[in-house]
């Protein structure tokens, strides 16, 4: 992540998850004990915004990715 940051002169970056079970609880307080934002997205929006993007209901880790890094937070 610092790398892309500096290859595109960003100062800042928000990382985007959703809290699907529990599996995000360690890694988003990993994150901020490192001073980084983390922002949670709901599930069901990225759902219905991931079958907007393609008419498509498929699933994928990349397609999630596009979809919640798309938010306007």
């Amino acid at each position: 992540m610092k790398n892309l940051q500096e290859t595109h002169q960003l100062n800042d970056a928000i990382i985007g998850m959703e809290p699907t079970g529990h599996y995000w609880l360690s890694l988003a307080a990993w994150l901020k004990d490192r001073n980084l934002e983390v922002v949670l997205v709901n599930p069901h929006l990225v759902k219905k915004n991931k079958e907007n993007r393609d008419n498509t209901p498929s699933k994928s880790d990349v397609k999630d990715a596009f979809v919640i890094a798309d938010y306007k937070l």
